[in-house]
C-alpha cells in the first residue's frame, strides 16, 4: 500500500506546526500557518499566470510588498525626529531623481541611436547614482 505523497507532506506540516505551538507559541504556530497559507495563494497566482497563460508577471510581488509597507506604515506611530535628521533630504532625493530619470528618457527618446545617445544619458545616470550614496 503507497501512501500518496501530497497527503504524507501535509501531515508532517501538521506535525510541525503542532510542535511549534506546544513548545513555543499558538501565536506562533497560526503566524506561520497564515504566512504559508499567502505565499501558496501567491503561489497559485504565479502559477495561473505564467504556467498556463504563459505571462510572466512580477507585479504581483510588488504588490505585495506594498501591502507589507502599507501595513507598517499604519501601525507604527510616526517618529518626529526623522523630519529633523533628513526627511526633507529624502524627498529632495527622490524629487532629483525622478527629474534625472525624466530628463534621460527624454534624451533618449529624442536622440538618434548611436554611441553619442549613450555618452548623453550618462551624466543623468551619474548625478542619480552620486544624490544616492
Amino acid at each position: 500500500m503507497t501512501l500518496n505523497k501530497n497527503i504524507l507532506y501535509f501531515a508532517i506540516m501538521a506535525l510541525l506546526l503542532l510542535g511549534v505551538g506546544l513548545f513555543q507559541s499558538w501565536n506562533v504556530s497560526l503566524s506561520i500557518l497564515n504566512l504559508c497559507l499567502i505565499s501558496a495563494i501567491m503561489a497559485l497566482g504565479v502559477n495561473i499566470q505564467w504556467g498556463y497563460a504563459g505571462l510572466f508577471n512580477v507585479g504581483i510581488m510588488g504588490f505585495a510588498a506594498l501591502g507589507g509597507l502599507a501595513a507598517v506604515l499604519v501601525a507604527m506611530p510616526p517618529i518626529e525626529g526623522a523630519w529633523d535628521k533628513g526627511g526633507w533630504g529624502a524627498l529632495g532625493g527622490l524629487l532629483i531623481a525622478v527629474i534625472s530619470i525624466g530628463l534621460a528618457v527624454f534624451t533618449y527618446k529624442n536622440m538618434k541611436s548611436g554611441r553619442y545617445r549613450i555618452i548623453s544619458i550618462l551624466p543623468f545616470a551619474l548625478l542619480v547614482s552620486f544624490y544616492l550614496d
